[in-house]
């Protein structure tokens, strides 16, 4: 499960985050071809890793961690193809351009492509998995608890990309809000995430066929466990994955009305009284402890620190030579190297965050957890003989584990505290400390970013202004790199620089009514006076207008008709603009014209005008 987590987080990372090239490095037809060509090539090398897996088996207790290894070699291959198609096959271009209007959308089809990859290895795998693990198994009902279990790792990415679609939805002033406030967004996201977690559990039961345990002798002796252990669920399921064949017990929520405790029947069958004791211990363990809890807080965590890190060193590294040089193109735009490294740094974060700080946490979890079970049952041999029984390989025992420990590991821990409980006590000394440190950590970071977010954000607005002079120096005539460069230094309020890169733009490209339009706002409402022109704000307002009539445009229009004492003009153009201006945006329009109304003579009040009113302006 563990694995099948990273290979879906990085397959969505991937897609999500690679931005493809321009112009295509492929038609659609040939990224077709490319898809039939990797899933061919993906099919060929299962069916070779299968094979193998089937000759290498020489024992019943070795053939489900021969088949385990196969399947997870199977799958990093599905992945590697996928992110082929995508980083160098063009998948993302060859995608019907609808799909783009929607973040639904679009991650649905990326989903269906992956999700093709993933059937042809459990298509492959079915031979080896019956053969190992399950001999009554069919095909179709292997494929089904397959689908079933990726189903659960894909359903938050889509719940997402909801999201993201119901963002657009929401009113513009509150988008600008969320837009313009980390903290706004930040929280926004946590509530999501956090009602995301609380009722997942019940639609996870539901995906997984998980069915009510009967009552009986076994249910009732796992209610008085979780009783003893003060632990409240919302049911107590047979865990049936892959026909409850898997060897599993888990706990599901932290919101008691949500929590599932799940118990494969294959397991239930193998346990005795004193190691099914333990086993429930085990998982009540995880929930006195409030570990599901933290582990929100662990992925909310990683959220914020990616967040940070990326905008803190991402523009400080786009105005590095040595990176642009390595990632530019000759034509000046940014090409397979500069996506792929930026890809690669988000993968080794993530990698690094999970692989090592959580599977500390997780290792030393579960030994609390152990150390649970020991304390609320009084004996080390319930959870050793379950454990001991779960893997009867002796050398799949001594295996390590990044996110368990081996089993031999935690046998002999839990050995080690029943005679002496210091040692259990130390271990829940070194949890609690190692807990407080990561949420500590979290809440500084998140109070020295808020405390020092003014100079953070002129320090990027500085390194933007320093990326767009290196690539304008590159692409000396790339008109809209000069615009945006003016733009920048009209946010500096550095006016003359900014005047000279709006003409300049202007002459690179005399059709470019954006720069026309700003040039002509800057000449009549600029705070420097010796700036100010407003003849020529005219001029150049009319040239725009001419161009593109756009509201925004009609405003400048109106503001340099002001400036230049023609009132009833103004308003008449300040009119044409409501009437093209977008619903949301139409207070400013109307402020305007209450502006200029204002200035008018009490006897020289406006007619209205007509179709005909801007080309008499």
């Amino acid at each position: 499960m563990y694995t099948d987590i990273f290979i879906f987080a990085i397959a969505f990372t991937t897609f999500s985050l690679y931005t493809p090239q321009e112009p295509p490095v492929s038609s659609p037809a040939l990224a077709l071809l490319c898809c039939g060509a990797a899933m061919a090539g993906v099919y060929v090398f299962c069916r070779v890793v299968f094979l193998r897996c089937a000759r290498a088996i020489n024992s019943a207790a070795a053939a489900a961690e021969h088949y385990g290894k196969a399947l997870t070699v199977a799958k990093f291959c599905a992945l590697g193809a996928y992110c082929v198609l995508i980083m160098l096959c063009g998948l993302k271009q060859a995608l019907p351009r609808m799909v783009y209007g929607s973040e639904l959308a679009l991650n649905a089809c990326g989903v269906a492509v992956f999700s093709a990859l993933l059937l042809i290895v459990w298509l492959c795998a079915f031979p080896a998995y019956r053969n190992c693990c399950d001999a009554l198994s069919t095909r179709g009902g292997f494929t089904a608890w397959n689908a079933r279990l990726s189903l659960t790792l894909i359903l938050p990415w889509i719940l997402f990309a909801a999201f993201l679609d119901g963002l657009s939805l929401l009113p513009a002033p509150v988008l600008e809000f969320l837009s313009g406030s980390n903290i706004a967004a930040g929280l926004l996201l946590a509530l999501v995430i956090g009602i995301i977690g609380i009722f997942f559990p019940w639609t996870v039961v539901r995906l997984w066929g998980c069915t009510d345990m009967p009552p009986g002798p076994v249910r009732d002796r796992i209610e008085d466990i979780c009783r003893r252990a003060r632990v409240r669920c919302a049911g107590i399921y047979l865990w049936n994955l892959f026909g409850g064949h898997t060897l599993s017990a888990g706990v599901l929520g932290f919101v008691p009305a949500f929590r599932y405790l799940l118990i494969s029947p294959a397991l239930l069958s193998m346990l005795g009284d004193d190691e099914l004791d333990a086993v429930i211990a085990h998982e009540c363990g995880h929930v006195r402890h409030r570990h599901m809890l933290f582990y929100l807080i662990f992925i909310l965590g990683y959220g914020f620190w990616f967040t940070a890190l990326y905008g803190l060193f991402l523009p400080a590294l786009h105005t590095s030579d040595r990176f642009l040089d390595m990632t530019l193109r000759p034509d000046g735009t940014f090409g397979f190297a500069y996506h792929a490294l930026i890809l690669a740094s988000v993968l080794i974060f993530f990698l690094l965050y999970f692989r090592i700080l959580f599977g500390y946490f997780s290792r030393t979890f579960e030994r609390q957890a152990d150390c649970a079970a020991l304390r609320l049952t009084g004996s080390a041999q319930g959870i050793a003989g379950a454990l001991a029984a779960i893997c009867s390989n002796p050398a799949a025992r001594t295996a390590p584990n990044w996110h368990h420990y081996s089993i031999t590991e935690r046998i002999a821990f839990v050995n080690a505290c029943e005679r002496s409980p210091e040692h259990a006590a130390r271990h829940a000394r070194r949890v609690r400390a190692a807990v407080s440190v990561f949420c500590a950590l979290l809440a500084v970071s998140a109070v020295f970013l808020w405390m020092v977010r003014n100079q953070l954000a002129e320090r990027n607005s500085l390194h933007t202004l320093l990326f767009v002079e290196k690539m304008s120096q590159r692409r000396p005539d790339d008109a809209v790199l000069r615009f945006q460069l003016a733009g920048l230094y009209y946010e500096k309020k550095l006016f003359s620089e900014a005047e000279k890169e709006y003409r300049y733009s202007i002459a690179l490209r005399p059709d470019f009514y954006d720069a026309y339009n700003n040039l002509a706002w800057l000449y009549a409402t600029c705070e420097q006076p010796s700036m100010r022109n407003y003849p020529e704000a005219l001029r150049l307002s009319r040239i725009a207008v001419s161009l593109a009539p756009h509201a925004y445009i009609l405003d400048t229009l109106a503001e340099c008709l002001f400036v230049n004492g023609l009132y009833r003009q103004a308003v008449i153009a300040a009119e044409e603009a409501l009437r093209a201006a977008e619903p949301e945006n139409r207070l400013h329009y109307e402020n305007q014209i209450k502006k200029f109304r204002g200035a008018l003579p009490a006897e020289d009040p406006p007619s209205r005008s007509d179709k005909q009113g801007i080309t008499a302006v």
